[in-house]
């Protein structure tokens, strides 16, 4: 949906300008859109990133056996089952919270580089 947004957001002026210089069908999505929506694919991963990093219920639901949050040998851990055993299921609250914060900083650090990528190309007009 975001790319979507992305591609409509370009002026069509643009596409008919290129079409009147004799680009074709991939010279235009290889200079026209791909650089247009580079700022949609910075969000695009630095939201992903953080998603991901995030992720308990899947793993939690589907997977759950014995002392470990995942299928085999905790295959389908994330970093959020982890600190739910640690903190739940070997009592260890302290290094849970630990980690935890951890990845709070972690998840800081990408959101202020996607706050700062994104002024910056609004600086620049794109």
């Amino acid at each position: 949906i975001l790319y979507i947004n992305g591609i409509n957001g370009i002026p069509h002026e643009i596409f008919e300008a290129a079409a009147l210089d004799g680009a074709t069908g991939f010279k235009r999505i290889r200079h026209i859109v791909i650089p247009l929506v580079r700022n949609t694919t910075v969000l695009c991963f630095i939201l992903s990133v953080m998603w991901c990093m995030q992720t308990f219920d899947e793993p939690f639901t589907l997977a759950r056996s014995g002392s470990v949050i995942g299928s085999p040998a905790g295959t389908t851990s994330t970093l959020i089952t982890f600190f739910y055993s640690q903190n739940f299921r070997f009592f260890r609250p302290g290094y849970a919270s630990s980690a935890a914060f951890t990845l709070f900083v972690i998840l800081l650090l990408f959101s202020l580089t996607q706050n700062a990528l994104e002024s910056r190309m609004n600086r620049e007009g794109r």
